[in-house]
């Protein structure tokens, strides 16, 4: 059961998805050429990411779980990051708009996770280096 702050959070992050969707609608409309410099949009309590023409949103702490590895895409790596949530999770990368300041947001709404990780996972080169970063348990 949610206390009446949470449902507070859940309602603004829900207009925030609101919004989302009416300017995509008003966008589309419009049929103009759009540059995009995130898939994230951030309120207070959380935030809210397009992939794939849909929206997911998250609230900071209902997240369970922080994992971040590279895939080995032959002539480089990407990093990656799984977001589990409650019942859902969700992968990003290091090649999605918006990415720096979402690192940034996580080591801002997660202290204890380790601030150097973005630098680390890098070595070395062609390996997975999976690790969690962060953990509720």
């Amino acid at each position: 059961m949610y206390s009446n702050s949470e449902k507070i959070y859940d309602q603004e992050l829900m207009l925030l998805l609101l919004k989302k969707l009416i300017n995509k609608t008003l966008n589309s409309r419009q049929n103009s050429l759009i540059t995009k410099d995130s898939i994230f949009e951030y309120c207070k309590n959380g935030f809210i990411i397009e992939i794939n023409k849909e929206y997911q949103y998250f609230r900071w702490d209902k997240i369970s779980e922080i994992n971040v590895f590279k895939r080995d895409l032959v002539t480089f790596d990407r990093i990656e990051m799984e977001i589990i949530h409650e019942h859902k999770s969700c992968i990003i990368n290091e090649e999605m708009p918006g990415w720096l300041n979402f690192v940034k947001k996580t080591k801002e709404n997660f202290p204890k996770m380790p601030q150097d990780w973005d630098t680390e996972i890098i070595h070395p080169p062609f390996e997975t280096n999976f690790r969690t970063i962060y953990s509720k348990k």
